[in-house]
């Protein structure tokens, strides 16, 4: 795996955070959806005119959950897998800086000053972890 290649892969840990929670906004609002669709159908008492009909609408409403919720587990999954690569670099200080750069979202800038490197120093060691790290060629990555 190229250089920027292995950036492209670690530049996913961000696009995941945002999927991760754009999908869980969407199953909020599913649940609360499907809160009202109860509500409606105990309201309803014993009328079997409309029952059918919701109880298919609430049946949908899970199937959707339980494929979000699903969806959910397998972007954590990818996200955790960034992580363990990172964490699989012996040099503190090049494992800290990917972590820096990649999981908490800071810039090579900022990470000179808190690691007191200069920035061309930094952007050294960012080449050198990025040299170091082992991805497999296989991994699955965010179209």
């Amino acid at each position: 795996m190229t250089i920027d290649e292995k950036k492209d892969y670690l530049s996913q840990y961000r696009r995941l955070d945002e999927e991760i929670k754009c999908k869980m906004d969407e199953l909020e609002q599913w649940k609360s959806f499907a809160c009202r669709v109860t509500r409606t159908m105990s309201e309803a008492g014993g009328s079997n005119r409309g029952d059918d009909r919701i109880q298919r609408s609430y049946e949908k409403i899970e199937e959707l959950r339980n494929f979000l919720e699903q969806d959910i587990k397998t972007l954590l999954k990818m996200r955790e897998e960034i992580s363990q690569y990172i964490d699989t670099i012996d040099d503190y200080t090049l494992r800290l800086l990917l972590r820096y750069h990649y999981i908490n979202r800071i810039g090579l800038e900022e990470i000179a000053e808190k690691m007191n490197y200069c920035y061309r120093q930094v952007t050294r060691l960012h080449r050198k972890a990025l040299q170091e790290l082992q991805i497999p060629e296989n991994v699955r990555c965010l179209s």
